[in-house]
């Protein structure tokens, strides 16, 4: 079974010693175990955050186009084993 968190935590206007905090706890929850993932939806057309570790990588699923204003759906993974 897969483990999934799921956010909408406006990381660009967090105090920078809070997003910092957050994404060292999503960085170690995602790269504990095998399939984690972490689905953020996010107004921004860009990623919601940059990874330190390389493993790590964002992918940008869908457009919400209902909500107001319309959200964007990432998924951030562990790149698999053997990819580049």
């Amino acid at each position: 079974p897969r483990t999934v968190a799921v956010s909408s935590l406006p990381f660009r206007s967090l105090p920078g010693d809070v997003a910092a905090a957050t994404i060292d706890a999503l960085e170690r929850f995602l790269l504990a175990a095998r399939g984690r993932r972490l689905v953020q939806y996010s107004y921004g057309l860009r990623a919601p955050f940059a990874f330190r570790d390389p493993r790590l990588a964002w992918r940008r699923v869908e457009r919400v186009w209902r909500n107001v204003p319309p959200a964007i759906v990432w998924i951030a993974a562990a790149a698999p084993a053997d990819a580049p």
